[in-house]
């Protein structure tokens, strides 16, 4: 989610550069110093046993499920590329990548798991699919609105998000593509 935020917050900044910048500047000011406050606090500043929070919070994840999906993550592309050119091409079908990992968990990368079962081919179909919805020149013409421009940013943000997050079974994302 905070991942998402960024790239829509970047998204905005960029389509409306001039204005966004002299309108909002205050705003920029206090969300960057809030941000930075954060990372300190989340990232350096030590809690009562010497450990960052972050360093803590990550320990005890890894205990969980999170352990086997990183570890799918990592396996996932020498399992992709261990297939027959058959499988690497076409895929191998649903589902099967959950079924022949290690761990018997998904890898959580939309990207990586519809290479491995839907193949290039399938890769290829659904980026293709997801840049003709996306109308990606509104952010750049001289006529766009505020809430074209959220809907894409939103859209991209969701889109980076699949690197973590199998985004493909997600509500949000086609209820984003079908606003736009």
């Amino acid at each position: 989610a905070w991942l998402n935020m960024v790239v829509v917050l970047i998204v905005v900044a960029i389509a409306f550069y001039g204005e966004f910048f002299v309108r909002f500047r205050k705003l920029l000011v206090l969300g960057a110093t809030s941000w930075f406050i954060a990372i300190v606090v989340i990232f350096l500043l030590p809690m009562h046993d010497g450990a960052t929070f972050f360093d803590y919070s990550l320990a005890t994840r890894k205990e969980s499920s999170d352990t086997p999906r990183f570890r799918n993550l990592q396996t996932a592309p020498e399992q992709i590329v261990d297939r027959t050119v058959t499988e690497i091409v076409i895929g191998s079908g649903t589902e099967s990548y959950q079924e022949n990992s290690p761990s018997g968990l998904a890898a959580h990368n939309t990207y990586l798991t519809i290479l491995y079962e839907q193949g290039i081919v399938g890769l290829i179909l659904i980026l293709l699919l997801l840049y003709m919805l996306t109308p990606l020149k509104t952010l750049l013409s001289r006529r766009r609105n505020i809430v074209t421009v959220l809907l894409i940013a939103l859209i991209l943000g969701v889109l980076v998000e699949g690197i973590y997050i199998d985004i493909l079974h997600w509500r949000h994302l086609w209820v984003l593509l079908a606003f736009i």
